[in-house]
């Protein structure tokens, strides 16, 4: 008996039935690699050892629950250029510029802050009914800080009177 002769059109449609999985396959491994990659590179960062906790209070000094709190790095500032001062200055190493950690307050106010490096922090606090605040932190050898956040109520939006 003789076999039956596959035309291009059915050589083409048994490719195909294999392709797929096979392109499933290549991108589950490669979307495996990049979360073992990335996941390497997290653990391979430098992680502060201070707990950063905050409180935050309203203009009562009543906590404030739901508050979004952020901790930013300092924005890095501009050095005069060298040749003014006469001398080679190296470049200063970048500073990160998005939030270093973020979250948002508990029924007391708090939210609390793992794993941060020395350094000076800026502490953005804001509650949609309470308002926004700042406050400074300073990280140094490693050790815990707390601080306060008092917000400020927005003002609220005057309108001119009406013309008479």
């Amino acid at each position: 008996m003789r076999g039956k002769r596959l035309t291009n059109e059915d050589e083409d449609k048994k490719m195909y039935k294999w392709m797929t999985p096979i392109a499933a396959v290549a991108l589950f491994i490669g979307l495996q690699m990049t979360a073992a990659r990335a996941q390497d590179a997290a653990t391979t960062a430098p992680a502060g050892k201070a707990t950063v906790s905050v409180t935050v209070l309203d203009s009562d000094s009543n906590p404030v629950s739901g508050a979004k709190v952020t901790l930013m790095p300092p924005k890095a500032k501009k050095k005069k250029a060298a040749a003014d001062a006469g001398a080679a200055d190296p470049a200063p190493a970048p500073t990160p510029t998005g939030p270093t950690a973020s979250g948002a307050t508990d029924a007391d106010g708090k939210v609390s802050f793992p794993g941060i490096a020395d350094g000076k922090y800026q502490v953005q606090a804001r509650s949609k009914t309470a308002g926004a605040g700042r406050a400074t932190v300073t990280i140094a050898d490693g050790q815990d800080q707390s601080v306060s956040v008092t917000l400020k109520p927005r003002a609220a939006a005057t309108q001119p009177a009406p013309a008479q």
